[in-house]
């Protein structure tokens, strides 16, 4: 069934209005002339308030139009009598009330300019209130000012049908988009102030709603392509236009109507300074053809019952908002059991700091995943808020049990010789569990902590993290090899792997070099050898200070060059002491082969 929101506007206005003084007889000249103010306010149209005609404080500027050097500015704060002197001549004066502080001297070209604004204040204590006008000082001069108020004063009578009153509750009212500031002494536009505000809700869960709300001047404009009080909408208002937003439940879904002031209930958005505008609203339904009324549901789903810890608990969030291109949706979240990480939509976000879902009208859903460590009950309270402040508040719950190790095992080195090191990097998470881990492995692959470290087959890792074993393969061709993860509870997971291994043809060849004063005989490999490898040599060497007789002295050693190195030298004499005559050369080395044929050494 189908209904529509009717509104009846009555809007009546005032002209604020100034006077000019009537001067008594005097002398002019630059001798100063007493003048005495008097305040009036401006009346609103027929309004019964009472509190909006006080005056707290003012601020007047008086300019001299011949005399330049006369420009005066005084600030009270008592304002039941207000006398001072000013040189005899015409006059323009500048007058702002309830500015709640001294503004001090401006030019006049700053007050034309309107240099003065006010932060917006809701509710106001005192309206803030302007006057501007000429007048001539002959002699004692009595000048009245009239101060008009910079605000308008809207007034809602809201009720809802009867005949609906079932299925429709209001919870809310709230003026947005209200100016954040005013031109004193200009008309008030969009293009004067800039920001907006949004005034506090009156929160409340009636069939029927009456209130008044001050806001500045917002002169947004018209449209008068409006026909139906039903196209007054957010979609068909001018850039800037104010209106009251009425938050209702209908059927359980949330929506919210939007009534806009202004000289009429069609075209007229504009809201001017010190007028009244009195607006009477009954809601009648939810109308699908109203463009007032848009709409917004929120959809939370919760988590499973049971997850193991290595997993996340997956939720989600579903929001579907209509007809309302300034409303947003913002997700907040908090964690009420459990000592867990929440991620929205794929990201990590801190508790209580909103998460944006969606901006204007549209359907969206995110996901809401939840992790933790330790077994146990978990509990992450989502609270779902759109820009006006209706919230709804959902709990998803679920329960962590104890877990297997997880390991993610990633090899890196598939063919390789037997010098050339590959690696198997592993990712080991077990939620909950704070002990140790034993690898062991098996195969001809030879495993390493790391390149320069020995050989083992079997590690100690001290607890869940990222690891990485070196490894080399044992023989020529296919590789086969496992690795086991265990935790301290016999719980395990094991990698099964290959790789192959390719020969490597090793040539090793002397060469004598003086070091310190030595004489030193290196062995080097083209390549790195695969075990241990003594190189066997010989030469001939003369001592220097050996007599004529002495036969030259034939020198036997060997060069170690240790595993998975290309170079090591021995030390054939101080270099003081002989000389070598001839060699070294290899004579022998303690294997051709090793490693399962992975390494062929010659002597070269």
């Amino acid at each position: 069934m189908k209904h529509t929101l009717y509104i009846l506007f009555c809007t009546l206005a005032l002209l604020a209005s100034c006077s000019e003084p009537e001067p008594f007889a005097g002398n002019p000249g630059r001798d100063p002339v007493p003048v005495n103010v008097t305040l009036n306010v401006s009346r609103r149209s027929v309004s019964s308030e009472t509190g909006d005609n006080r005056i707290e404080d003012l601020n007047l500027w008086f300019f001299n139009r011949t005399l330049a050097d006369t420009a005066r500015h005084y600030y009270y704060t008592a304002t039941n009598h207000i006398a001072f002197s000013l040189p005899a001549g015409q006059y323009e004066y500048y007058a702002i009330a309830n500015a709640g502080e001294d503004l001090g001297q401006r030019t006049q070209t700053d007050l034309d300019k309107n240099a003065v604004m006010y932060e917006n204040g809701e509710p106001f204590v005192a309206p803030p209130m302007t006057a501007h006008a000429t007048f001539t000082v002959v002699g004692r001069t009595q000048l009245p000012i009239m101060l008009t108020r910079a605000t308008a004063l809207v007034e809602l009578d809201l009720t809802v049908d009867p005949s609906v009153a079932e299925d429709i509750s209001i919870y809310d009212v709230q003026l947005i988009g209200a100016p954040a500031s005013v031109t004193c002494f200009r008309d008030n536009t969009p293009e004067e102030f800039d920001l907006t505000v949004d005034y506090r809700r009156d929160v409340f869960f009636p069939t029927e709603f009456s209130g008044s709300f001050y806001l500045f001047e917002n002169l947004a404009g018209e449209n008068p392509q409006i026909t139906d009080a039903r196209q007054k909408s957010k979609e068909n208002a001018p850039r800037g236009a104010s209106c009251l937003r009425i938050g209702a439940l209908c059927n359980g879904v949330k929506a919210d109507y939007f009534v806009f002031p202004g000289a009429n209930s069609t075209t007229d958005f504009n809201i001017r300074r010190n007028q009244r505008y009195r607006i009477n609203a009954v809601i009648k339904g939810n109308s699908s053809i109203d463009a007032r009324m848009s709409s917004t549901e929120f959809v939370v789903s919760s988590f499973g019952m049971t997850y193991p810890v290595e997993r996340e608990a997956t939720g989600w969030v579903a929001v579907y908002c209509s007809n309302d291109d300034d409303n947003y949706v913002d997700l907040t979240y908090r964690i009420l059991k459990g000592d867990g990480t929440v991620r929205i939509d794929g990201q990590n976000v801190t508790p209580g700091t909103p998460y944006r879902i969606l901006s204007g009208p549209g359907d969206r859903e995110v996901a809401v995943t939840y992790s933790q460590s330790v077994p146990g009950q978990a509990e992450v309270e989502c609270t779902v808020t759109d820009r006006y402040g209706y919230s709804e508040v959902h709990i998803m719950r679920t329960t962590f049990t104890e877990s297997n190790p997880e390991v993610t095992f990633s090899q890196s080195g598939e063919t390789l010789t037997g010098y050339q090191f590959g690696s198997l990097a592993m990712n080991i998470r077990q939620p909950g569990y704070t002990g140790s881990y034993r690898v062991t492995t098996s195969g001809p692959v030879r495993f390493y902590g790391q390149e320069n470290g020995e050989q083992q087959s079997s590690f100690t890792f001290p607890g869940t993290g990222n690891y990485t074993l070196k490894m080399l393969p044992g023989q020529v061709g296919e590789n086969l090899f496992t690795v086991t993860v265990q935790d301290d509870q016999g719980k395990s997971v094991s990698y099964n792997g290959k790789m192959t291994g390719v020969k490597t043809d090793v040539r090793v060849s002397l060469r004598m070099e003086t070091v310190d004063g030595r004489i030193r005989v290196y062995a080097e490999a083209s390549a790195p050898v695969g075990a241990e490898l003594d190189v066997y040599y010989t030469l001939t060497r003369r001592r220097l200070s050996a007599p004529a007789y002495e036969e030259d002295e034939v020198y036997e050693s060997y060069v170690t060059i240790t595993e998975l190195t290309d170079t090591g030298y021995d030390v054939a004499g101080a270099a003081s002491a002989y000389t070598i005559v001839s060699g070294p050369e290899i004579t022998s080395m303690t294997h051709t082969t090793s490693n399962g044929g992975l390494f062929i050494y010659t002597a070269y």
